[in-house]
């Protein structure tokens, strides 16, 4: 019929629209998903159920407070280009658009929306939550003694008798017999006193016995409760 247009350009260019419809709604649910409130209490939710330190949650969600700005121009980019794919869908469907008119030329106008790449700008940004969860996560497997930077001393009892443990003459602890004390020690020189307490005839064992550190997470075991040679 004259002045009526349906051709095979035509459904080749409704089909290019359906399917850049169907991509950037799919970015935009995908978008709106991670920037809701909901969204946003669930990825706290998940955190706090794994017993996170409160300080490492704060840096995650710190992180992801700072993305959203981008994430919501991204979600606005994509709104707007879904109402005018609609619009592009009608004009160029209607039988009466030349299939050498503007009305349905959308080549270029398709072209621009695939070389956004929704996905790699949606991904640079949450790549920097999932950096800051990757640093959480070597933080929280590094050894107590690097997170304190400090190193490990061991003071065991060998005795069946309780022991006074000094650092110079300060009193610093009981050992009971057959059992041992841990502390986390910066780097140093400590000199150490062991008086027993009880199970003596005429005089108390003592024991002196020093440890040095010098770098994070040495570990050092001191034994007393015997005669020294």
């Amino acid at each position: 019929m004259e002045g009526i247009y349906w051709d095979e350009k035509k459904q080749n260019q409704l089909a290019k629209i359906n399917e850049a419809t169907i991509k950037v709604y799919q970015v935009k649910t995908e978008i709106s998903e991670i920037i809701s409130p909901s969204g946003k209490a669930q990825i706290e939710k998940e955190l706090r159920s794994k017993n996170l330190p409160e300080n490492y949650v704060q840096q995650i969600t710190g992180k992801y407070n700072e993305i959203l700005p981008k994430l919501k121009e991204i979600s606005i980019i994509a709104e707007a280009w879904l109402n005018d794919l609609e619009k592009r869908y009608h004009n160029c469907s209607n039988v009466f658009c030349s299939n050498i008119s503007d009305c349905c030329d959308n080549e270029t106008y398709i072209s621009n929306i695939n070389n956004y790449n929704f996905e790699e700008k949606i991904s640079k940004e949450l790549n920097k939550v999932l950096e800051v969860s990757n640093n959480v996560a070597v933080e929280l497997n590094k050894p107590e003694c690097e997170k304190r930077q400090q190193s490990l001393l061991t003071i065991k009892n060998l005795s069946t008798n309780p022991y006074y443990i000094y650092q110079g003459d300060k009193l610093i602890e009981t050992i009971q017999g057959n059992s041992f004390k841990t502390y986390y020690l910066s780097n140093g020189v400590y000199n150490f006193k062991a008086v027993q307490v009880s199970g003596y005839l005429m005089y108390a064992t003592i024991n002196y016995r020093q440890a040095v550190f010098n770098n994070a997470c040495q570990t050092v075991t001191l034994t007393i409760g015997y005669e020294d040679k």
